[in-house]
Formats: C-alpha cells, sequence, structure tokens
C-alpha cells in the first residue's frame, strides 16, 4: 500500500519498487504451482513406488542370506514386484492389490529378518505360499489387461475400419 501511495504521489523509485514487488510476487505463485502440480503427482505414484522400493531394499539385504532362503526370497520377491506393477494401475483398492502392497510392506521384511535364523525349511515354505499368491495376482493382471487391450482393439476396429468399405459409418450415439 506504501507504494502505491508513493507512485500516486509521482515518486519514480516507488514505481520501481511496486513493479519489483509484483514481478517477485507472480514469480512466487508460479513456483509454488508448480511444486504442487509435482507434489500430487508424487502422492499420486507414493503408494507403488514406496512399496517397489522396499522390494529394493530387501533384495540388497537378501544377498545376506544362505542359498536356499536367498533363492526363495529373490523368487518371492521378483512375483511381488510384478503383482505390484499389474495392480498399481487400478482405481480402487482391490483384495490382489491390497495383498501385494503387505506383501511387500509387512510380510516380507518379517520373513527376511525369520531367515536369518532358519528353522527348518519353514521359512521357505511360507516365501513359496507367498510367490505362489503374487504369480497368481500377476497371471489375472495381466489377463485382465489383454482382455482390454482385446475390447479396445475390437472398439477401434468396429468404429473405423467400417469407413473403408466405401459406405460412411454411421454416427454411433
Amino acid at each position: 500500500m506504501l507504494l502505491g501511495i508513493g507512485v500516486a504521489s509521482g515518486s519514480d523509485v516507488a514505481g520501481w519498487l511496486l513493479g519489483l514487488t509484483l514481478l517477485a510476487l507472480g514469480l512466487t505463485l508460479l513456483w509454488a504451482r508448480r511444486r504442487l502440480r509435482q507434489w500430487r503427482t508424487q502422492v499420486q505414484a507414493a503408494p507403488a513406488s514406496d512399496e517397489l522400493g522396499q522390494l529394493r531394499v530387501l533384495q540388497a539385504q537378501a544377498r545376506a542370506l544362505p542359498r536356499p532362503e536367498r533363492t526363495a526370497l529373490l523368487g518371492a520377491l521378483q512375483a511381488t514386484a510384478q503383482a505390484l506393477q499389474v495392480t498399481g494401475g487400478e482405481g480402487t483398492l482391490t483384495r490382489d492389490a491390497f495383498d501385494a502392497r503387505q506383501a511387500a510392506r509387512e510380510d516380507l521384511p518379517e520373513l527376511l529378518a525369520a531367515a536369518r535364523t532358519p528353522v527348518d525349511g519353514a521359512v521357505q515354505a511360507q516365501l513359496a505360499l507367498i510367490e505362489t499368491r503374487m504369480t497368481a495376482i500377476a497371471e489375472r493382471g495381466r489377463a485382465a489387461q489383454l482382455r482390454s487391450a482385446r475390447a479396445r482393439t475390437a472398439y477401434l476396429q468396429d468404429k473405423y475400419a467400417a469407413g473403408e468399405e466405401g459406405d460412411p459409418a454411421p454416427p454411433r450415439r
């Protein structure tokens, strides 16, 4: 307000300061808008990326395990990563997506800690159960994606291929 009064009274310095202040305000607002947009995309992508990051950490820690437990853990980690990737694009939290996230967040870290002191193959059996479930989730997800792609292809062929025969396709409503 003081700069506005100074400009109204004819001060050139107040005019320059008011212009610089408005420019700085505009740049700050643009910067804040961009940061907010980046933050929103990070929040939306966070669930899948957090679990995949957790799996990478577990994979690095698995190197210290004995060979049988390490092989079982790496198989479960790979199957879980595939299940997370397949279920990551879903808009809703399905049972499969929940199971994949819980395996990455809780079950596999607990089994990694238990694998350091193995007891008669119990950890390997538990890891095999997780791997089997995650493989089934990944296969179901890939099958659903394939069905969706085929349906989209059939729709586009029906929509655009009709015009190739010389007869214009009637508009759909």
